[in-house]
């Protein structure tokens, strides 16, 4: 069952708390103004489909999007949401103009469209799954950290400064991973690239987990650094 809440762009609505119930979706061009709790039920969906306003905006105790439902974001300004906040649901930044990607926690994030801004300065956290889609991403100043408790897949892609903080399940790549900052795999956590490589200009290393690699390349990993981590070259068979 789907819902409009009508209104011309730059209107805005107020809310409370707001709660769309198990399988409801609602879509707005209105800019949503939270003042309590944002819940999405299984199964929900919210399409803010305005795309020259923000989306969502904090009037003082908006915290955190409960619920697992899904947050499709339109809007092209450069704070389509509150950032610094706790996302337990799936938040799709779907526009295929660029968009800009604000710091905070999300469970699921999907950032498939266009080309894509990683926020300056602060980080941005993924517990569950990381979708970047095809467009390009400007990664400058961004710390992007995978903090989930059960296993997770680092996106193959430029990263400025990349954290593994998930120290309860084998962390693996989906392909070639490049860090051009610093790179953080903290203690316990297990980065497994299997075949493959890890490049970069890294600037540094922090953390005391374990880096594994199977990769044949003459350079799997950046030569000339020095590594706080435990490096393991564990390829079975054949030379490495």
């Amino acid at each position: 069952m789907g819902f409009w809440i009508h209104g011309n762009a730059g209107q805005s609505q107020t809310f409370g708390n707001l709660i769309l119930n198990t399988g409801i979706t609602v879509n707005s061009s209105r800019t949503f103004l939270l003042n309590g709790d944002l819940t999405l039920n299984s199964g929900s969906t919210l399409n803010m489909t305005g795309t020259s306003v923000a989306n969502l905006s904090n009037l003082g105790s908006f915290i955190s999007q409960l619920g697992t439902g899904t947050l499709n974001l339109k809007s092209t300004v450069a704070v389509p949401v509150p950032s610094s906040r706790i996302w337990f649901g799936t938040v799709n930044y779907s526009s295929t103009s660029e968009q800009g990607i604000v710091n905070g926690n999300y469970n699921n994030l999907n950032g498939s469209g266009g080309d894509r801004i990683l926020n300056n300065g602060n980080t941005i956290r993924v517990t569950n799954t990381f979708t970047p889609g095809a467009g390009t991403y400007t990664v400058t100043g961004n710390i992007f950290e995978y903090n989930g408790t059960s296993s997770q897949t680092i996106v193959a892609m430029t990263y400025n400064n990349l954290i593994v903080s998930n120290n309860s399940a084998t962390v693996t790549t989906s392909g070639n991973i490049v860090v051009n900052g610093a790179l953080s795999v903290n203690g316990n956590v297990i980065l497994d690239l299997a075949t493959n490589t890890l490049s970069g200009t890294l600037i540094s290393t922090a953390g005391t987990g374990i880096i594994r690699t199977q990769s044949t390349s003459p350079t799997p990993l950046p030569s000339g650094k020095i590594w706080s981590q435990v490096i393991q070259y564990n390829r079975a068979t054949g030379g490495q």
